[in-house]
């Protein structure tokens, strides 16, 4: 019983958390995501604990070695959470940024020794890789329709009839996964890396789905033109291309390739491309876009934030504070700039911001962190001929 309600709070988790958000609230999207996860994370942890102490007799993890990194970085952040600037926003948020507090962070950990320790392809394991991907994926669908719901309009004209969507529904830009395009984006480009992954490895699954599921993910982020989604891919797809030639994994089967390493062309292609121009061949008005602070100044706060005093250095000013960084450090040069009246509360780049908020010491915990994931990949790889991701 206690199996199966783990089993299922994983994946109501994966399933509803790109979906889920609360349009009578004053912020819609990040602190009703934000509370949620950390309730279904809570219970199925707990309810795992329970089933270990009271029906197994032993409290067992399993070990991986990013295990110490992940808790070395959620010590860092603890660290600079208790000499923050400002201990509020860095335990609970600050208004729009709540996922990059101490409680997010706590979730995400909470979150990986969840799947890490019920989720394979072992006869132990309580849900396999594939079949929450399949949920996963399913729940991805449903966000790509929504999208396109909104963008092209069908919420607003359903609602001139019968009024029943709620007034976040009838924005152009509307999704259930966070306020902006950008950020849409963003998840897309990560769904498009997993799906590439997903054709070309795993051969029992449903191709007509896969293929109409990618078809659609890549319209729509041609529609919303994101550079740094296009990035984000190009980046990801060269790193496997890379390690799966080093290792040899696919051996014979290295045609398999030839999808990924199309894709690495498209997307270095489209950084540079401007695809906008399809919003006004399909819509009636452009998207509304996001504006950020450049790299530049970005990574100029950051390092002033950073080296402002010995504290700071080590520690910086406390988790989810960029802020209080921003309003204190800006360039002058940023009060001629479009946004010199908005209330800024993140950088151009996660890699400034925990410079700025969590010092030298976060900034290499979490390069270490990335570095060793990426051997680990590296190792799988070769580790693993048949090339499958369990």
């Amino acid at each position: 019983m206690l199996n199966k309600i783990v089993k299922w709070d994983l994946c109501f988790l994966v399933f509803l958390m790109p979906l889920f958000f609360l349009p009578f609230s004053f912020e819609k999207f990040e602190i009703n995501k934000l509370y949620f996860s950390f309730f279904l994370v809570s219970i199925g942890f707990l309810v795992w604990l329970v089933k270990m102490i009271i029906f197994d007799k032993e409290v067992r993890f399993k070990k991986s070695p990013l295990d110490v990194f992940i808790i070395l970085f959620f010590f860092v952040a603890l660290l600079s959470t208790i000499f923050s600037v400002d201990k509020l926003s860095s335990v609970f948020g600050f208004y729009g940024r709540f996922p990059n507090s101490l409680i997010g962070l706590f979730t995400f950990c909470l979150f990986y020794f969840l799947i890490t320790n019920n989720v394979g392809n072992k006869k132990e394991s309580l849900i396999s890789i594939q079949s929450l991907l399949k949920v996963f994926f399913w729940s991805v669908f449903l966000v790509v329709l929504i999208s396109y719901l909104s963008i092209f309009g069908v919420f607003a004209k359903i609602n001139s009839l019968f009024n029943v969507f709620p007034s976040i529904m009838l924005q152009p830009n509307f999704n259930t996964v966070t306020a902006s395009m950008e950020g849409l984006a963003i998840f897309l480009s990560i769904v498009l890396v997993f799906l590439i992954g997903k054709i070309i490895i795993f051969e029992k699954t449903n191709k007509i789905f896969d293929y109409l599921l990618f078809a659609a993910v890549i319209f729509l982020m041609l529609i919303i033109d994101f550079d740094a989604a296009w990035l984000i891919i190009f980046l990801s797809l060269t790193i496997f291309s890379v390690f799966v030639f080093w290792k040899r994994t696919f051996k014979e089967k290295v045609n398999k390739l030839l999808l990924p390493i199309l894709f690495i062309i498209l997307a270095f292609a489209f950084i540079f491309v401007n695809t906008a121009g399809l919003q006004g061949l399909f819509l009636e008005n452009n998207l509304p876009q996001e504006q950020f602070v450049s790299q530049q100044d970005s990574w100029f706060i950051g390092f002033r934030a950073a080296t402002e005093n010995a504290k700071s250095f080590f520690l910086g000013s406390g988790i989810g504070t960029f802020h209080y960084d921003f309003s204190k450090f800006k360039p002058l040069s940023f009060n001629q700039d479009i946004l010199w009246q908005v209330r800024i509360d993140r950088p151009g780049n996660y890699f400034a911001e925990i410079l700025g908020t969590m010092g030298f010491l976060g900034i290499i915990s979490y390069l270490l962190l990335i570095g060793l994931s990426s051997l680990i990949s590296f190792l799988f790889l070769g580790k693993n001929k048949k090339a499958c991701f369990c």
